[in-house]
């Protein structure tokens, strides 16, 4: 069996060399070696949801793919308005994975206020979860409303 593009990406090379007190452990890194050594391991405890390392990270690597496809670039903005659930951990690991920065949103801000922060930071993608894809269509705001 073939094994995960995730787990072809990381290199033991990498740590090949380094003493164990200068392992380079960036968040990036963590994910990457805890898929190699740990793939069976309950990586992300949910509610009632359970994702092994390998699991948490396939769902990492398909959204962070599904935001380049989108257009998603180095440097651009993304938005995340969720709770604190394990699909804001997968944008926290696949948007700075294809060079993006993670612009999170306080979920207790009123519609006035995310409206200013996502004109401000010149997001260009929101990611919202759950009930959060709601709240967003009562704000009333269009992504072009902000989005320029």
């Amino acid at each position: 069996m073939e094994k995960p593009l995730f787990q072809k990406v990381w290199s033991k090379a990498q740590w090949d060399g380094l003493p164990v007190h200068r392992s380079l452990l960036t968040p990036m890194m963590f994910l990457e070696r805890a898929l190699h050594v740990f793939p069976e391991k309950t990586a992300v405890v949910d509610g009632k949801r359970r994702f092994t390392y390998a699991e948490f990270g396939s769902r990492v690597y398909r959204l962070a793919s599904a935001l380049h496809k989108a257009g998603i670039e180095k440097g651009d903005r993304v938005a995340v308005l969720s709770p604190n659930t394990v699909e804001f951990l997968e944008a926290y690991f696949a948007v700075p994975q294809i060079g993006a920065v993670m612009v999170p949103i306080n979920r207790l801000l009123s519609s006035q206020e995310v409206k200013y922060i996502l004109q401000h930071s010149e997001a260009k993608a929101l990611i919202p979860t759950g009930s959060w894809v709601t709240y967003w269509n009562r704000c009333g705001t269009s992504w072009n409303t902000w989005n320029r």
